[in-house]
């Protein structure tokens, strides 16, 4: 009897041991499936957050690139009218025909020493919005055009010089002042037109500059 007792104890307690195992397994894969859907759902939220964040993110450097876009363009708007101002001066200065009505000389290189300074005040305080390569255009431009007025002013001053080569002519300075303007000035403010161009956008619009209307564009009336 004690055997057979033995037996049945062991037997209703190992009963009772996997029922007690199985009910905790079961609590425990309860609490672990709770546990996992809470930790969904708050990866879900996470997720949610980071979405929000990157794009209010993405929206503020939108914004910011469209703001600095603006001011680019404002700026390349305020710096070619300033520079064809400078042109339309310096060809009223060197152009060899016109009318008896015209400013002097004098008259026009005054002109010109106040539209280039109105560019030099335009420009170097807002350099910086523009690439190195168009501010780079930019001078070159400005330089040729100060260049061309100097000779002029050289031209009306000593008239013909002695050519640098021996047995050539003396050279007219103001002949020469023309002739690098209707030369070397074009191509200049051509590739800086088209470098404007592509800087806010116009590339390839229609309408946009094709490089075959440089002095209509320019402000220069047509040679007479």
């Amino acid at each position: 009897m004690g055997f057979w007792y033995a037996i049945s104890t062991v037997g209703i307690g190992g009963c009772v041991l996997a029922g007690a195992t199985y009910v905790c397994r079961l609590a425990l894969k309860r609490f672990l499936d709770r546990d996992v859907e809470r930790f969904k759902r708050e990866l879900d939220k996470d997720v949610e957050r980071f979405k929000t964040e990157l794009q209010r993110a993405a929206f503020e450097h939108q914004v910011r690139f469209s703001r600095l876009h603006e001011k680019q363009a404002e700026v390349v708007a305020q710096v070619y009218a300033s520079l064809v101002q400078v042109d339309r001066d310096v060809f009223e200065y060197v152009k060899q025909f016109g009318y008896t009505a015209d400013p002097t000389h004098e008259q026009k290189i005054a002109a010109v020493e106040v539209s280039y300074k109105a560019f030099r005040d335009c420009f170097y305080p807002r350099q910086i919005y523009l690439p190195k390569a168009t501010r780079e255009r930019v001078k070159a431009l400005a330089s040729k055009l100060a260049g061309v007025a100097n000779k002029m002013t050289q031209g009306l001053k000593y008239g013909k010089v002695p050519s640098s080569a021996e047995g050539e002519p003396p050279k007219d300075l103001w002949d020469e002042a023309w002739d690098q303007f209707e030369q070397d000035i074009p191509p200049l403010l051509t590739a800086l037109e088209h470098e404007f161009e592509r800087l806010i956008g116009l590339t390839g619009v229609s309408g946009a500059h094709d490089g075959s209307e440089e002095a209509a564009e320019a402000g220069r009336e047509p040679e007479a």
